[in-house]
């Protein structure tokens, strides 16, 4: 069945009809950012949806967040789980139309293996090894045994495919900075790259070698607008078809009114957060932050009722652990943790109880600290975890120690996409003066605001609030990992360092008893609780404005409407 739309057009000189083709186009707008279609170093949602349609997965999420095979053919699995036989499906090609065959798998993860990319870290740390047993198989063993569908939904986290051999270095050669420098322009998915005009759009088309399932639209356009406003009124003025996350509430009823669109919500798996920088190793340290009790006392001037009512309209879900009431997630919540109770007056007794006052009469408390700068110590240029979980820091008499008086006046920054959450900042910022702390809300473009966390050695942290958000993906393993050390120059935006914690982490990787498993997973919950690397406030629907003039929309759950199964089945509604 062909995917294009033909316009017949009637000549005037002898009536003859002339067929030309117009691509069927289906358009997606949102205000976010995308900064790199290389699994290695893409950390946005927005991005990872095009990286799932440029390449197939060994494995994918269903619309039920359960993962089942996607390249992957045939499966034997030891029943101790440490030794995985896979094959692959036959006649996948690469878009410039070489064979994908268990030599690029093996290539991949050999690649993988050795050069360890921070961001793929918990997609690959499990792996001891891979060989390959046949043209289109090959075996996985394993390090350890951990729970097969925990090792399913990693290996559909991201594509660990991605690197074509023919246009790499030799495996004896290649190094991480070659992966994280390649910018891939070919996959072997079902859409391959047109063009990528950064900060303004995507252009995927459909790959006619494609060897499953076909979408039925031949191109996918994804485009981003300066505002949700902008992007809402592509949507009904027919620009776009499909508009990602609403987060200005106020136009939900809008794009209800309207004729011939509507809005989808779905409780997500993406939350909301006040992130504390927590790095105590270089001349950037935040002493006043690091203070637990200066955590505690903004977690009892945040009202998360009122941020619901006001902001969200009701459309958010109230819980204040690390992981969400939905999807695989319930039998893992540790629903004893309750929400630091709203209470400025709270927050100001704690605060004046450990020596924190208003010196000058600016409304604004202060104290005088002795701290220490403890660096890390470094191998190779990445920061070294101990056996027990902690952090392995240079000799003592290396250590800086310091004294300084420090006021609790803080800036908040908010990445762009996340602009909904300065009208949350507000209202807390309000409150939070109350109890003499100073909160400086901004709105700061992506790449300026990673730069400042991480640097280019990952460890600059060089700032003092975030106002940022997770998708947390299907199993808590993700959030774990994120919170602890070893994603520090990574994925971790606290940098959080409790050796307990890391510990958790790794060993519920590890237990394969579900019940033992969510006992470890709920005590990793109640130590982010106590220790306030983040205070969770609250859990966004998914709210995606789209067209009714296109049908076959799928709903994933925790994810909404923009998905890989969307977008290889929308088509024109009869």
């Amino acid at each position: 069945m062909s995917r294009s739309r033909w316009l017949l057009l009637v000549l005037a000189v002898g009536a003859l009809p002339l067929l030309a083709a117009e691509p069927l186009t289906f358009r997606v707008g949102w205000e976010a950012e995308i900064p790199s279609l290389n699994p290695a170093t893409n950390w946005a949602e927005e991005g990872g949806f095009i990286i799932d349609l440029m390449f197939d997965s060994f494995y994918e999420l269903n619309e039920k967040s359960e993962p089942v095979p996607l390249l992957i053919v045939d499966e034997k699995i030891s029943d101790d789980l440490l030794t995985w036989d896979l094959t692959i499906a036959q006649g996948v090609t690469w878009h410039d139309g070489k064979p994908l065959t268990a030599d690029d798998v093996v290539y991949n993860l050999k690649a993988l293996l050795k050069t360890m990319p921070p961001m793929l870290r918990a997609d690959l740390e499990f792996i001891d090894s891979v060989e390959k047993t046949g043209e289109y198989s090959f075996r996985l063993h394993m390090k350890y045994a951990q729970p097969e569908r925990l090792t399913k939904v990693l290996l559909a986290d991201d594509p660990l495919v991605f690197l074509p051999p023919h246009l790499m270095p030799p495996l004896e050669e290649i190094t991480l900075q070659d992966i994280l420098d390649y910018k891939p322009e070919i996959g072997f998915g079902p859409f391959k790259l047109v063009e990528w005009k950064k900060d303004q759009h995507v252009i995927l088309e459909a790959y006619d070698g494609y060897w499953g399932k076909k979408p039925y639209i031949d191109r996918l356009i994804f485009k981003r607008y300066d505002s949700e406003t902008a992007t809402v009124e592509a949507l009904l003025a027919g620009e776009v078809d499909l508009v990602f996350e609403i987060t200005a509430m106020t136009l939900v009823p809008r794009i209800k009114r309207a004729k011939g669109y509507d809005v989808s919500a779905t409780k997500s798996q993406w939350l909301h957060d006040v992130i504390f920088n927590l790095a105590d190793w270089n001349e950037n340290i935040r002493p006043a932050i690091l203070q637990p009790e200066v955590r505690r006392a903004l977690a009892h001037c945040i009202d998360v009722d009122k941020i619901i009512k006001l902001v969200w309209l009701g459309y958010a879900q109230k819980n204040p652990s690390i992981l969400p009431n939905a999807g695989p997630y319930p039998p893992f919540l540790n629903t004893e943790l309750r929400y630091y109770e709203f209470d400025p007056e709270k927050a100001a007794q704690i605060l004046e109880e450990n020596g924190w006052v208003d010196r000058d009469g600016d409304g604004i408390r202060e104290k005088t600290i002795t701290y220490t700068i403890r660096p890390l110590k470094l191998e190779d240029g990445k920061h070294v975890v101990g056996p027990d979980g902690h952090l392995e820091r240079v000799p003592a008499d290396q250590w800086i120690v310091k004294t300084g008086t420090f006021k609790l006046d803080f800036e908040v920054w908010i990445e762009t996409s996340y602009s909904v959450l300065l009208r949350v900042f507000e209202i807390i910022k309000e409150d939070a003066a109350k109890a003499g702390i100073r909160l400086r809300p901004t709105v700061m473009e992506g790449a300026k605001m990673y730069d400042q966390i991480w640097g280019e050695d990952g460890y600059r942290a060089d700032f003092d609030i975030l106002g940022w958000g997770w998708n947390i993906g299907a199993d808590p393993t993700f959030i774990l990992e994120w919170l602890s050390a070893y994603q520090i120059g990574g994925w971790s935006d606290s940098n959080y360092h409790n050796p307990e914690f890391t510990g958790l982490y790794t060993l519920q990787k590890k237990t394969l008893d579900p019940a033992k498993r969510a006992e470890i997973i709920r005590r990793a919950q109640e130590l982010v609780h106590r220790d306030l690397p983040y205070i969770i406030m609250y859990w966004p629907d998914k709210l995606d404005g789209y067209s009714l003039a296109w049908t076959g929309y799928v709903q994933q759950e925790l994810v909404g409407l923009c998905n890989r199964m969307t977008f290889l089945s929308v088509r024109p509604a009869e």
